[in-house]
């Protein structure tokens, strides 16, 4: 049972620096587009003197640390709190992808004359996206599914005409 705690330990340490790193990259420059589209807090979208969004990066690095430490503090209950977490933000960062991969190739360009037409590469990152989301697992994609869901009330409600 021991040998067991200890690699559960040693996997959530590993992955949680990974996260971390990435995660803390990544994630700024979703709320900073979103911040810019008038969809999320204006300050998320304010950029450093150098062109970065350095509040984003800022708070994306105090979350990652938080669930870190959250890793680190042991036990079974928080090494599921953890993975479903991780599996959760994944399935959020991918499930965009998996319509993105084939959106040029099923809208084509009309203005040129470009049919619609889904090459190898659109096929192939589709279905790498596909199977990303399904990784995840049933209880994240359902949660993050059900997120999403309650999100459209929410960018209906920030995307109203001013009366």
């Amino acid at each position: 049972m021991k040998l067991q705690s200890y690699t559960a330990f040693l996997r959530v340490m590993i992955s949680s620096l990974g996260a971390l790193n990435g995660w803390t990259l990544l994630m700024a420059q979703v709320p900073m587009a979103a911040a810019q589209d008038h969809l999320f807090p204006r300050g998320f979208g304010r950029l450093s003197p150098r062109g970065v969004p350095a509040r984003g990066i800022v708070i994306s690095a105090a979350l990652a640390s938080a669930l870190l430490l959250i890793g680190i503090s042991g036990g079974s209950r928080f090494a599921v709190l953890y993975d479903m977490i991780v599996s959760l933000s994944t399935m959020a960062a991918v499930f965009a992808y998996v319509f993105c991969a084939v959106a040029p190739g099923l809208l084509g360009d009309p203005a040129r004359g470009i049919a619609p037409r889904l090459g190898v590469i659109e096929t192939v990152a589709f279905v790498f996206a596909l199977f990303t989301v399904y990784g995840c697992g049933p209880q994240a994609v359902l949660w993050g599914l059900l997120l999403l869901l309650l999100g459209i009330p929410v960018y209906v409600w920030q995307r109203r005409e001013p009366v």
